[in-house]
This record gives C-alpha cells, structure tokens and sequence, in this order.
C-alpha cells in the first residue's frame, strides 16, 4: 500500500480526506500519530458530525463512506506518519497511512 505524503506549513492546516467502503453500522474509527497519541471517533447515527481533539476535528459521512480529517495550528512536531484506523469488528479492522510532511513557512519582506 502506497503511504501518500500530505504537505503543509507550520502554522497551517491541512484536510485529508479518506473513502471508505463499509456498511457496518458503527465503525470505530481511530486517527492515529505513530502510536503514541490516538484520536477515537465514532458514530453513533446516521447524521455525521464534526468531533473535536486539541488540533483535530474528524467529520465521518458513513452514508457516503467520507472521513474528514482537518489538522490545524500546524508546527515540527506533527509531523510524521499517521495512520486512519477503521474497526469493523474485535477481528477486522482495516488501515490508510500518510506522512505529514511540514515545511517552516518564510516570510519575506522586500525593502
């Protein structure tokens, strides 16, 4: 599975969006830094919702399969692999990965 590298800017935002096929019911869905810190969204309904986590917000469409992820207030240290975890059931669970990859942003006044 091909890992894509998302780029933003320290002090910026990005949005990654992942489709998913599924119709389970209630998905457990965890958004994921390289196993050290984890974000747990789940869905209780139909009607999708924005959740909120320090600097994430998750938005699940499961009628239409969509998970939003929105990063903001970006600096170094998010940088890195992250991992979109869909729980299905206690044996089946299913992965997308990214490398957030983050540039220092310049400013350059002209004199």
């Amino acid at each position: 599975q091909q890992i894509r590298t998302v780029r933003g800017y320290s002090g910026g935002n990005v949005i990654i969006n992942f489709k998913y096929e599924l119709q389970e019911e209630n998905p457990v869905i965890d958004v994921c830094k390289t196993a050290d810190q984890c974000f747990t969204v789940i869905n209780t309904n139909r009607r999708a919702e924005w959740k909120h986590d320090r600097q994430f917000s998750v938005y699940n469409d499961r009628s239409s399969g969509l998970l939003l992820l929105f990063i903001r207030d970006l600096n170094e240290n998010d940088s890195g692999e992250y991992k979109i975890i869909v729980k299905v059931s206690e044996d089946y669970s299913f992965f997308s990965e990214f490398n957030l990859d983050l540039k220092a942003q310049y400013v350059i006044f002209l004199l």
